[in-house]
């Protein structure tokens, strides 16, 4: 791995007289920015230029684009919305007929699919340059070697670009700089390819699952996880509802954001006021058998051994931290918001803070109109992008690079020890991340294996941690029949 960038998302909240700050999210590869839709954000797009170009030693950089969108035809708009509606249908059914099975108390929660279909359709009447452009122009001004591709292969020992205009570029190994790729790619990198990429998969798959992100974090890594918003997962029975209650009757704020564990541009993010949530969720519910729990067990385990992400499915429950007030200069009012910071980390390089940027609530804070456009800041949902004060940097800046190097450390000790269990071979990144999935569902699940009297069943090994692993990879492999034993269950209740 060449190095890594990370969007960093941070709120200055307000304790006592002081002004803190708190972590929100970590984002990988495929964060995004609205610098350039004002004039001092320009100067982001030079320095993250060249940054970029320090750590690839001044040979050619390469970021992975898409061709800039164009306005659809009426009948390119009405295929690509019905498909979009199709592919909502079938998951919303699916998600339905897993609801009826089973327990209320699991929360099996799927009402962002509806959101997450609201955000495409509108989505289908926007045109936007890809921002990466503005990354090529910077480094063009620069002389810094900058080049946008669209796909990408390899082929003895050379890497081969599709580049915007459709023309192929061949390089060798030793004559890249280094490679930002979008993260669906960097699960397929061959071994032997991967010292030239920014990030590695695990980082990419801990940031782009929240729920994933702090079970790992609280079992190797407290001390970042205190830097964050106070949470807690939920979903399909990995939490006591009880557990959940406390959680948020322990929590300070006024308010608690739910959000999805898959969750992207805001899709699936709701607010609510502690008290209503609290109150509906102690509203009583007729409890089910065991034999429907035992059902939804190997159905989760199955799903997941397959491969399936049911983790988008799962919710994670965080106090919602306010941040100070701040006057939007457009509306010139005082809007709620959430800084979404760049810090790039150079391999064993101290991080190097690139720039940060406010995104404003599409409302005013006194505005009547629901919480979530007062208080969810996230640019592809109306968010109005602004410069930060040289004094808010002075405070962001050195708690971004933190974050970063603690999430760094996080990602090594888990990396350090998969690199003695899994073999290098071209395969060995999509093993990687079917292993980190089944020891997080198992251990998740294990508390509630025990109680449905299934605990050797109920997955692979529930008691195993990655930092335990010691078994061969085929004795993991053939955990998959473990899963088995719970079958009939699954069949009498038609789980699949």
């Amino acid at each position: 791995m060449k190095g890594s960038i990370y969007g960093v998302d941070i709120k200055l909240t307000k304790n006592d007289s002081e002004i803190s700050p708190v972590g929100i999210e970590m984002n990988g590869v495929d964060f995004g920015t609205d610098f350039f839709k004002y004039e001092e954000g320009c100067r982001y797009y030079k320095k993250l230029a060249t940054v970029l170009s320090a750590c690839a030693n001044g040979k050619p950089i390469f970021i992975q684009s898409y061709k800039d969108s164009r306005p659809l035809h009426v009948l390119e708009k009405i295929a690509q919305e019905t498909e979009y509606r199709e592919i909502h249908k079938e998951r919303r059914e699916r998600a339905e007929k897993i609801a009826s099975y089973i327990d209320e108390s699991y929360d099996f929660e799927y009402s962002w699919l509806d959101d997450l279909l609201s955000f495409n359709l509108k989505n289908l009447d926007k045109h936007e340059e890809n921002e990466e452009r503005w990354a090529e122009h910077a480094a063009r001004d620069l002389g810094i070697p900058l080049f946008l591709f669209e796909t990408i292969a390899y082929r003895r020992e050379k890497v081969i670009f599709t580049l915007l205009n459709g023309k192929k570029q061949e390089f060798s190994k030793e004559d890249i700089g280094l490679i930002w790729a979008k993260s669906p790619k960097l699960y397929k990198v061959p071994y032997e390819y991967t010292g030239l990429f920014l990030n590695s998969s695990l980082a990419e798959l801990l940031g782009d699952s929240k729920p994933m992100f702090r079970e790992y974090s609280e079992r190797y890594s407290q001390e970042l996880l205190e830097c964050f918003a106070p949470g807690i997962s939920y979903g399909f029975g990995i939490t006591e509802k009880e557990e959940l209650l406390d959680f948020l009757d322990g929590i300070e704020g006024e308010f608690v954001v739910r959000k999805r564990g898959g969750s992207y541009c805001g899709t699936g993010v709701e607010i609510f006021e502690k008290e209503r949530l609290m109150k509906t969720l102690k509203r009583p519910h007729e409890e089910v058998g065991n034999d429907k729990k035992r059902a939804m067990l190997y159905y989760v385990m199955k799903q997941v051994s397959n491969g399936r992400d049911l983790e988008e499915f799962l919710s994670v429950y965080e106090e919602f931290i306010p941040s100070v007030p701040i006057l939007n200069s457009k509306t010139h009012q005082y809007h709620d918001g959430c800084i979404r910071a760049v810090v790039f980390k150079p391999k064993d390089e101290e991080p190097i803070f690139v720039d940060a940027q406010w995104r404003l609530a599409p409302a005013p804070l006194d505005a009547d109109t629901s919480l979530e456009e007062k208080l969810r800041a996230n640019l592809s949902r109306g968010a109005t992008p602004q410069d930060l004060s040289d004094e808010e940097i002075a405070l962001v800046s050195p708690f971004a690079r933190g974050l970063v190097e603690g999430y760094e450390h996080l990602i090594e000790k888990m990396e350090g020890y998969l690199d003695t269990i899994i073999p290098r071979v071209n395969h060995r990144e999509r093993f990687k991340m079917w292993l980190i999935k089944q020891n997080f569902w198992g251990c998740l699940l294990r508390d509630q294996a025990k109680r449905l009297g299934n605990y050797e069943s109920a997955h692979i090994n529930p008691d195993i941690r990655i930092r335990d692993l010691d078994e061969t990879i085929s004795k993991q492999i053939s955990a998959w029949e473990r899963v088995n034993r719970l079958r009939e269950f699954a069949e009498q209740y038609d789980l699949g």
